[in-house]
């Protein structure tokens, strides 16, 4: 159950389920708040965030707030919250995610509430796959 996964073994399933892309895990201290997944189909490059759906909610640090606005006042596309809620994977634009983040001052963090997102996500790893190429 993804209540007690790691991000470590949702990765590790995350490959399993999208076989067709090759991925690339980077935890990067030198620029922080960027996803921490490169995903390559062809010329298709997509930044994904793996996180996994804790109590209803999707908690971020604020640097990945910060690089998101950052990359939204750009114009970047093809970046990604990819979130397991149980085990129904949710795929959101991280627009989308940072439209809809509250902060948490007692814990320093930034959250989602996943109902207030999922009108605006893909679910289910077939649709995920065929959605990001």
């Amino acid at each position: 159950m993804a209540k007690s996964m790691k991000e470590s073994e949702f990765y590790q399933l995350a490959k399993r389920h999208l076989p067709h892309w090759t991925w690339d895990r980077i935890e990067n201290t030198v620029s922080s708040g960027q996803p921490d997944t490169t995903i390559c189909h062809g010329y298709v490059k997509r930044r994904i965030e793996l996180k996994i759906v804790r109590s209803g909610k999707i908690w971020l640090e604020p640097s990945q707030i910060s690089w998101a606005t950052r990359m939204k006042n750009s114009d970047v596309v093809g970046d990604y919250v990819l979130s397991l809620d149980k085990d129904i994977p949710i795929l959101t634009h991280f627009y989308d995610i940072l439209d809809h983040a509250k902060s948490d001052r007692k814990k320093g963090k930034y959250f989602v509430n996943l109902p207030d997102i999922l009108v605006h996500s893909i679910h289910g790893w077939t649709v995920i796959d065929q959605n990001l190429r």
